[in-house]
């Protein structure tokens, strides 16, 4: 067959693949470029003379495109059809029942009426181009039908053997009966037939065992029409329909008319659902498939030529999938077909025979290039695949593999699955490819690691699979951890070495320990902050680095938990005054605090921890409590204060100087009780961190104080 355009198609990678060397595959022959911008194409004789004709949608530029076919898959020169408004739907039927077919268009208002261009949407126009028999056409056009829906349906509402119009509205369902020569009555608005709630999903046939038409409704309901009203509507439980594009056959092949529909989910991909009829129209086994984008036309036809139905969708995407049936409503099996090049936009679809050998052929139409391309059934051998080495791949690496087979010609594909990305493919001869793929070291923790299939593709869609192990990452090494010890209550920064850290690595340190955000910085240096409880166990502790894999690396011993600081307090000054007037005492010492044993760090603002003071005798001294982030505190050239407030008793004034570690320790209006043996304990506690000390302070006429 003569090629008309240097255009071709290939076949790539979807989440779906083909079955080996099953299915069915398709190589381009045809390619045929438009005026203006195709969007759906259509396959009839218009002209009487036994020969498929195309035709095609072109909304933009207000057409309708006729070419008349030559009987082998090439087409004359276009007939174009031009219309007033926006494209919305179109439909190739008889519909004056002269035996010819005719073409039926839905807009949206006149585009190029002004006082439409925010009501176009709402007034709803049909033009039906009544086809004379020999391929010419005249114009008819309805107005005034309601809001423009998308969609319309062609049935005999009253039993009169011509087709009427039934449209899906934002008001109720527009019903414009036919008068037998092409010509509508008015439009009757029968708001019965729609249920936003329930959706707008319409599909016409007979779904039971009578010989009545039946109609399906929104949310699986299924209804007789009678002179134009729904009679015994039903709701079928068992009937899940999708939204966006519906056909109906008989694809397990009982007899029955089963439904195919797609819809697109929110934020995902969409599903394809096959709803299998048990012959009574009440019940349907409904089978969810995924692997559709945002399906927007859908054909059903025998595309693999074995004798049942199967189903093609477009989805918006650069290509069609064809889901393939099994013999018994199954259909597990799909191969996509796509468009080469960077402007493919594929809106429309067809099964059909347009060459005239009894096959059907996929029509696929190009929206951004207004491009249909007539695709037939390939007749080429598949590959076949016999090994594949190495058989195994690491996350993070990069490993070029040799694969084996026989019939590995012209242009190839491979499809690796999620997490592995083919960076280059090289037919090295009939017998030999070359791979080189990488294995992202990005991998979500949930990515699947273990066995799966490899699925090497030749250009018409034909395939063969082998087998190759995704292992887990090397296990983290890991050498060391600095700091090594911190207290308990303290929150640290802290640096892993070793060797092997991958992205998504986590670090753990045990019970009481919270470990922050991990930022791994490369392969042998992660970084994280961690929190130490002020009750965690002290002691050594084990490290262990985890890679998202779930490889597990351990160093024994490697961080130590030290009791919460401990301060070495200095009573450098003090006196204690005990009046006889009760509650007219005072107390006031001087103290120098430091870190003892290894620490170097002492508190840097009191204001950030709860304080806890006790002043006096060590069998009962006064304790003061002031919370964390307390307003009372004032701050002035480096010193911290804390007054209580003006009425209380006793009072306290505390002040903290941080940079000079030390303490002042104001008590007044208290009773106090001077101790015999004249010693005065000060315990101060900032945080977790605590300091005690005990001095013997000298009596006096007054009472004690320190020396």
């Amino acid at each position: 067959m003569q090629r008309t355009q240097a255009v071709g198609f290939v076949l790539v990678v979807t989440s779906l693949v083909a079955v080996a060397g099953g299915g069915v595959s398709f190589t381009s022959t045809t390619t045929i470029t438009n005026q203006g911008d195709a969007s759906d194409v259509f396959v009839a004789d218009v002209n009487g003379d036994d020969v498929p004709d195309l035709i095609t949608d072109n909304f933009r530029n207000k057409m309708v495109v006729v070419r008349e076919g030559n009987g082998d898959g090439t087409f004359g020169d276009e007939t174009l059809l031009q219309y007033e408004g926006t494209w919305v739907a179109t439909s190739v039927r008889d519909i004056d029942g002269d035996g010819d077919v005719d073409i039926i268009a839905e807009l949206a208002g006149t585009a190029d009426d002004p006082t439409l261009q925010t009501s176009k949407m709402f007034r709803g126009v049909m033009t039906v181009f009544r086809n004379d028999g020999a391929g010419e056409f005249t114009p008819v056009d309805l107005d005034g039908l309601g809001q423009a829906s998308g969609t319309f349906h062609l049935i005999d509402v009253n039993g009169d053997g011509d087709l009427d119009i039934l449209r899906p509205t934002g008001n109720g369902d527009s019903l414009l009966l036919a008068d037998g020569t092409g010509g509508f009555g008015e439009p009757a608005f029968v708001t019965a037939f729609f249920d936003l709630s329930r959706g707008t999903t319409r599909a016409v046939g007979n779904f039971d065992t009578d010989a009545e038409i039946e109609i399906l409704l929104g949310g699986g309901r299924i209804a007789n029409i009678e002179d134009g009203e729904l009679t015994n509507e039903t709701t079928v439980d068992s009937l899940e329909l999708g939204s966006n594009v519906i056909a109906t056959g008989d694809f397990d092949g009982d007899g029955s008319l089963d439904i195919v529909t797609a819809s697109q989910q929110l934020f995902g991909t969409g599903s394809v659902i096959v709803c299998l009829n048990d012959g009574t129209g009440e019940e349907f086994d409904t089978t969810r498939y995924s692997g559709i984008t945002n399906p927007v036309r859908i054909s059903v036809g025998d595309a693999d030529g074995d004798g049942d139905l199967d189903i093609a969708l477009a989805g918006q995407a650069n290509g069609a999938t064809i889901y393939v049936n099994d013999g018994d409503g199954g259909f597990d099996e799909t191969v996509f077909v796509t468009h080469p090049g960077s402007r493919v936009l594929v809106q429309g679809l067809r099964l059909a025979d347009i060459v005239g050998d009894s096959g059907l052929e996929l029509l696929t139409v190009n929206v951004l290039e207004s491009e249909v391309s007539i695709l037939e059934k390939s007749t080429a051998a598949p590959p076949v695949v016999n090994s594949i080495s190495p058989r195994s791949i690491f996350r993070g690496q990069t490993v070029t593999f040799d694969v084996v087979g026989s019939d590995f010609v012209g242009e190839l594909f491979a499809d690796l699955g999620e997490g592995l990305l083919l960076e280059d493919l090289t037919v090295v001869s009939p017998t030999q490819l070359r791979m080189r793929i990488r294995a992202f070291e990005e991998f979500s923790p949930t990515t699947p690691i273990g066995a799966r299939e490899i699925t090497i593709r030749s250009a018409d869609g034909q395939s063969d699979r082998i087998t190759l192990d995704v292992l887990l990452g090397p296990t983290p090494d890991v050498a060391g951890i600095s700091p090594s010890r911190a207290f308990a209550g303290r929150t640290v920064d802290v640096q892993v070495s070793g060797l092997a850290f991958d992205e998504g690595a986590t670090l753990d340190l045990g019970e009481g320990i919270v470990v922050g955000s991990v930022v791994r910085e490369s392969e042998s240096v992660v970084r994280a902050t961690v929190t130490i409880a002020p009750d965690a166990a002290t002691g050594p502790r084990a490290l262990r680095v985890t890679n998202a894999t779930d490889t597990t690396g351990e160093l024994l011993g490697a961080f130590t938990v030290d009791p919460p600081l401990a301060y070495d307090i200095v009573q450098r000054s003090g006196a204690l005054l005990d009046r006889k007037k009760e509650g007219r005492d005072t107390l006031r010492v001087s103290t120098r605090y430091t870190p003892n044993g290894f620490a170097t760090d002492a508190i840097a603002d009191p204001r950030d921890d709860e304080v806890t003071v006790t002043v006096g005798d060590v069998s009962g001294g006064l304790t003061f409590t002031i919370l964390a982030n307390d307003p009372a505190w004032k701050k002035k050239k480096g010193k911290f204060t804390w007054r209580s407030a003006r009425r209380a008793q006793p009072q306290l004034k505390l002040t903290i100087e941080p940079k000079k570690n030390r303490a002042t320790i104001l008590v007044k209006k208290a009773d106090l009780v001077v101790p015999d043996n004249g010693t005065i304990r000060v315990d101060l506690a900032i945080g977790v961190d605590r300091g005690i000390r005990d001095d013997a302070w000298q009596r006096f006429r007054k009472g004690i104080r320190l020396r």
